[in-house]
């Protein structure tokens, strides 16, 4: 007799990847990311909705990201703020990164 093998449809709620972010002179700044999944409605309306017009830089990030594992202070809106002041390619490195993921995730190795 066979085992059956069971599945579920539906997702862990984050996922993690590393994002590198280009910087000034060659410099990179890569980030161990703990990302929000959204099904495709929530995933549209990150992307085009109301909101995705009017926000700034840094609370795109904070709209997409539940964590960071390898950065020396905790994951706050201040922290996100002098992030994406910083390196100023973050933000649409970390948005992109996460759209990509959703629709371009690799299967497999």
């Amino acid at each position: 007799m066979t085992d059956k093998i069971t599945v579920s449809i539906e997702p862990n709620p984050t996922f993690r990847k590393e994002v590198t972010i280009p910087g000034p002179g060659g410099q990179a700044l890569t980030l161990d990311l703990e990302f929000i999944r959204r099904d495709e409605d929530g995933l549209k309306e990150f992307s085009t909705g109301e909101k995705a017009k009017e926000r700034s830089n840094a609370q795109a990030v904070l709209d997409c990201v539940a964590n960071w594992h390898n950065v020396d202070e905790p994951f706050t809106p201040a922290a996100v703020e002098r992030l994406v002041k910083n390196w100023q390619r973050a933000a649409v490195t970390i948005t992109t990164a996460y759209v990509n993921e959703h629709y371009w995730a690799r299967l497999g190795n």
